[in-house]
């Protein structure tokens, strides 16, 4: 089963600075060519046969919040009051929560941030603290 999370961190990270951590865990990443200066993926791949996670790389301008709905910019402020340097969108599949937890780790411990869905309205927030404890997503 698919499922999607944010990741928002006070410090300069980009695709690159993933892969990079991916390739230190023997992982497999893909950055694909940019389809626009705002959107940016790595795709990174535990094992060859695995489904790959899509890390998207998103920007937050205070000028798009015009574009959100109520509830949007409920979401959107909480990001922009965190000072988010960046951000991105994960998409994932729940067989691989194990090594998402691992890459997670990592990435905590080199860049900080916490991670969250805004769909269970940031609960619960995934951060350097909690990440082993963490279970696996419910259906």
């Amino acid at each position: 089963m698919s499922f999607d999370i944010s990741y928002f961190t006070k410090e300069k990270v980009t695709v690159d600075d993933l892969a990079r951590i991916a390739t230190g865990f023997g992982y497999i990443p893909f950055i694909p060519a940019p389809s626009s200066d705002r959107l940016h993926i790595v795709q990174i791949t535990p094992d060859k046969d695995d489904t790959p996670w899509q890390y998207y790389q998103v920007e937050y301008h205070k000028e798009d919040l015009q574009y959100c709905d109520d509830e949007e910019k409920i979401d959107f402020n909480i990001v922009l009051d965190y000072a988010t340097v960046s951000s991105f969108h994960i998409a994932y599949n729940s067989n691989l929560w194990p090594q998402m937890r691992v890459f997670w780790r990592r990435l905590f411990e080199v860049y900080g941030g916490w991670a969250g869905s805004s769909n269970d309205e940031w609960k619960p927030i995934y951060t350097l603290d909690n990440i082993e404890n963490v279970p696996y997503p419910e259906y």
